[in-house]
């Protein structure tokens, strides 16, 4: 069996899927067929046994949707028959520790890789431990952003895939009271829980870094896996992040948000732009 060598553990709209991006560039990082695993929140989170294989199946279709779209000869590609057969085992409907680490039998052996699931920034002291005790090497990589523009960023999502009105003000409003969006804006606590298990195997880097030094923080993240930096592997790190539609946010919601978040922002914006 496999095993996971890092954790991307948040937050939701918090540029994981940038990090993601990058660091598939790496030669001696395995790009992995699907991002996010959500595996640990099962067990975890009883809000959140069951939407998780939904998610994944999504990713899966999404992807495969993809390679169909852009290859016409793909019955000449057995790495495509390989995916299909990892995609089947990934959409499992019941899951335990030895479906998870099978997932990572395709990587090799001078290579590692990661599980970039957002939702796990949201486990509890004693699942955190618990992983950091199954692997006692594991890192966990953190981006943090502030909660008030994560939440917009949320809603703007929901927005679309519920096609919702963006301009309906006390629509968002609901939208915005919502305790999926709520809870993921509710950091500090989760952020003192990793760093408490994980010690010297954690990182954390502020969205805000994703703009203004993206190279320090794929610099600071090799470091931490342990993998050498040069910056000649990266094409794409000053790509911009996804924000979603560019809809301002109403005043309205701008202010319960940061009544919400008060706190949470204050937090925020007094710490460093990276772990030091």
């Amino acid at each position: 069996m496999g095993i996971p060598n890092f954790l991307c553990i948040g937050m939701q709209k918090g540029g994981t899927t940038w990090l993601y991006d990058v660091l598939k560039q790496h030669p001696s990082i395995t790009n992995m067929p699907a991002k996010e695993f959500v595996f640990f929140n099962n067990f975890s989170i009883p809000e959140h046994n069951e939407w998780p294989v939904y998610h994944r199946r999504r990713q899966a279709l999404d992807s495969l949707k993809l390679e169909i779209t852009k290859d016409n000869q793909l019955e000449r590609d057995e790495n495509f028959f390989e995916r299909l057969e990892w995609f089947n085992h990934f959409c499992k409907l019941n899951v335990d520790i030895d479906w998870y680490e099978k997932l990572f039998d395709i990587v090799p052996k001078h290579k590692i890789a990661g599980d970039y699931s957002p939702d796990y920034i949201m486990l509890p002291p004693k699942a955190i431990k618990d992983i950091k005790g199954i692997y006692p090497e594991i890192k966990a990589v953190f981006s943090i952003r502030n909660p008030v523009d994560r939440a917009w960023s949320h809603m703007k999502m929901i927005v679309r895939n519920e096609g919702l009105d963006i301009k309906d003000v006390s629509r968002l409003l609901n939208v915005a009271k919502r305790p999926d969006v709520l809870r993921r804006g509710h950091f500090i606590e989760d952020l003192e829980n990793w760093k408490n298990a994980f010690q010297d195997d954690f990182l954390y880097y502020k969205f805000d870094a994703i703009n203004k030094e993206p190279l320090t923080i794929v610099k600071k993240v090799c470091n931490l896996l342990e993998v050498e930096f040069n910056p000649e592997y990266f094409t794409n790190y000053e790509d911009k992040v996804f924000s979603g539609q560019t809809a301002a946010m109403p005043d309205e919601v701008r202010k319960f948000l940061e009544k919400t978040y008060c706190k949470e922002v204050d937090y925020f914006e007094n710490l460093p732009l990276f772990t030091d």
